[in-house]
């Protein structure tokens, strides 16, 4: 496809007939190619913004008191997914650092709490485990005898 029209030259300071072609390739891709200064540019369309939820993290333990430590593993369904998660109870933030990628280990009062972040797919919704680490020491009274 072919346009003419006029047009304002800066660097020539005139009015001046531009010649434009438009072209769409096989995949559909827009390019503008502009003869009087030699350039073809490439029309990018930006994507839509992403309407799909990534799937919230799953804990391999369940929140619960327990009497002995637990090794707790997070996963998360969603393709090419990271997990960030937070230790202390606080909402964890998908940022530029590495995810989750080693089991936790819990002891004592423990509050995790975990997000997915996944190309083309909003953050998950944070998902929460409390674990409670009792440890039963036997005690002997009587000095080991």
């Amino acid at each position: 496809m072919r346009g003419l029209r006029w047009g304002w030259r800066q660097r020539d300071r005139c009015l001046t007939l531009l010649s434009l072609w438009i072209t769409v390739d096989k995949a559909g891709n827009l390019y503008i190619t502009d003869t009087s200064i030699d350039r073809v540019r490439e029309v990018l369309v930006p994507g839509l913004p992403p309407t799909t939820q990534a799937a919230a993290p799953q804990f391999s333990v369940a929140s619960g008191t327990y009497a002995s430590p637990q090794i707790v593993t997070i996963s998360d369904s969603t393709p090419g997914a990271s997990i960030y998660v937070s230790v202390n109870g606080a909402t964890p933030a998908a940022v530029n650092s590495e995810g989750y990628s080693f089991p936790i280990d819990v002891a004592g009062v423990v509050t995790l709490k975990a997000i997915a972040a996944a190309p083309g797919y909003l953050n998950s919704t944070v998902s929460s485990a409390t674990y409670t680490v009792y440890f039963l020491f036997a005690h002997d009274h009587y000095g080991g005898r």
